[in-house]
């Protein structure tokens, strides 16, 4: 139970990344160039952690370092990328639709390399959890829209997102959690560089020096902290049912979006809320 509250903190922490999306798009970030910066901020603030507290925990072998190029490049920096492609081919909601595809890929993923077992609560959960999402994205309200690049897109979005759980899982038996989402952070900052311009950056954060504070708390609550939440969880989570209880991402951002910027659900999305709270308490009984 405690393992899944941690998913949960972490589900919750990544639900309020639109706060800080809606508060620095505004002074000049692009969303590519918010990815980098809380991915330097994260591996930078975790690095400092590790040097002061327990810098053993920054030793790993060359070998393994297969597990966070998985994590960080092929997961992190991946899904983000088509998460954003998936964006400029296809609505919002269809996007993010598309994104929690994720929990099947998982599903499919931990049966095949971590010999998981798919049982028909876990089956029942994730539909339910699904079609929670579909409701709470505003798919069923209309105005939807898709192409074929939007659809490979957001299933490379939703494949990517799955992947961290899945090469989290076996870093995980290898390395403290700490461990693992540092050097995911790290290799995702390096990856991340080459697809913005560091100049531009550098300039928008020349010209709003207040922003440096909210990235920095962008940062640590949805990188550092949601990341560490959620690896923790997985320690003694089976990776299926991790993805299903982080379905409650969607349904703390529409709640957010409501208190914070007046975006008030349709009865749909308030249906949708309620199916994703019953899919995770019902995985409670698992």
């Amino acid at each position: 139970m405690k393992s899944s509250v941690l998913i949960l903190l972490g589900a919750i922490l990544w639900g309020i990344i639109g706060i800080f999306v809606r508060t620095l798009t505004p002074l000049g970030f692009s969303a590519v160039e918010l990815v980098t910066l809380r991915s330097y901020i994260t591996a930078i603030g975790l690095v400092l952690i590790l040097l002061i507290t327990n810098p053993q925990k920054l030793i790993i072998k060359l070998s393994h370092l297969w597990y966070f190029v998985g994590t960080g490049l092929l997961s992190f920096v991946f899904f983000n990328t088509c998460y954003f492609k998936a964006m400029e081919y296809a609505s919002l909601s269809v996007a993010a639709i598309l994104l929690y595809t994720a929990p099947f890929f998982v599903m499919g993923m931990s049966a095949v390399f971590l010999k998981e077992k798919i049982t028909r609560q876990k089956i029942v959960a994730l539909l339910v959890a699904f079609l929670g999402c579909i409701l709470v994205s505003g798919v069923a309200d209309g105005g939807a829209s898709l192409s074929a690049r939007g659809f490979l897109w957001g299933l490379g979005a939703g494949f990517g997102y799955a992947l961290y759980s899945i090469f989290a899982t076996f870093a995980l038996k290898k390395y403290d959690t700490l461990t693992v989402i540092t050097y995911t952070f790290l290799v995702a900052a390096v990856s991340a560089t080459f697809l913005c311009n560091p100049i531009h950056m550098a300039q928008t954060l020349s010209q709003s020096p207040q922003s440096l504070w909210i990235l920095i708390l962008y940062g640590i609550l949805t990188g550092a902290a949601a990341y560490y939440f959620y690896t923790k969880g997985l320690e003694k989570t089976p990776p299926a049912k991790a993805s299903v209880i982080a379905t409650a991402e969607p349904v703390v951002a529409t709640i957010c979006g409501a208190m914070c910027f007046g975006e008030i659900p349709s009865v749909f999305g308030i249906a949708g809320i309620f199916l994703v709270i019953f899919a995770v308490l019902y995985l409670q009984k698992q």
